[in-house]
């Protein structure tokens, strides 16, 4: 991107979630080995899998069950692993998200 507007922190998450999915596809489908501990761990589906269970166990804590079935949360992780685990990296993660919020917020005001 050589512009963007960030709106209530918005588009920096959206640009760190397309930078990890970006990251996180191109490290599975090259089995990437990750050395940061010294020991070397290649990443592999499983793995990626894990980590997203291990993830999204430490939002639910940090929310509680309640806010987490309330919000986007799990369909978030769905959007995103999905665009990790492609054969064909997709062009944009937030294309998908916007498809979802527009689905389930046809006729939300604009807070513009």
């Amino acid at each position: 991107m050589t512009e963007s507007v960030p709106l209530y922190n918005r588009m920096d998450d959206a640009t760190t979630a397309e930078i990890s999915k970006v990251l996180n596809w191109q490290w599975l489908k090259y089995g990437v080995v990750l050395r940061g501990d010294g020991v070397g761990v290649k990443v592999t589906l499983d793995l990626f899998r894990r980590v997203v269970q291990e993830e999204m166990a430490k939002i639910e804590r940090e929310l509680g069950e309640e806010k987490l079935r309330c919000g986007m949360n799990r369909e978030a992780c769905k959007i995103f692993t999905r665009q990790c685990t492609v054969t064909t990296l997709d062009d944009i993660l937030t294309l998908d998200a916007y498809n979802n919020i527009v689905i389930h917020h046809p006729k939300a005001p604009s807070s513009l």
